[in-house]
């Protein structure tokens, strides 16, 4: 599966406050969902709250406090990240590209295309979320 070159673009958003953020740096230079997960480890290893809650959908980014930031960056220094991206899904819905993948064995997380970036579904990092 390829997952790392986009299809179509997704329609453009508008302008007001529901607009999606720019992307963090690191998460700029990987626009794939393979990309998006390895950035999101990068800023956690950084320690960069602010950046790691821009690589969710909303509202889920405003709902990533300190709390779940300081239970992934616990996760992953106790377990190796290891997605199944051989059995990754793909599906194109209304909004765009989602790619859903295991992460730790157990429930899938969804990456959806947004204005070339992918952002996640879910906190895969906090095995309760």
């Amino acid at each position: 599966m390829d997952t790392g070159v986009a299809r179509r673009a997704p329609p453009p958003q508008g302008s007001g406050s529901g607009a999606p953020r720019p992307p963090p740096a690191s998460a700029a230079a990987k626009p794939s969902p393979k990309g998006a997960l390895r950035a999101q480890e990068e800023l956690l290893a950084r320690g960069d709250l602010a950046g790691f809650r821009q690589t969710f959908l909303p509202p889920l980014d405003a709902k990533v406090g300190d709390a779940e930031f300081e239970a992934c960056k616990r996760r992953l220094g106790n377990r190796p990240v290891t997605p199944d991206w051989e059995m990754a899904e793909e599906e194109m819905t209304d909004a765009g590209r989602v790619v859903r993948v295991s992460v730790f064995g157990k429930s899938m997380t969804g990456f959806h295309e947004v204005n070339g970036r992918w952002l996640a579904d879910a906190v895969w990092c906090v095995p309760s979320w």
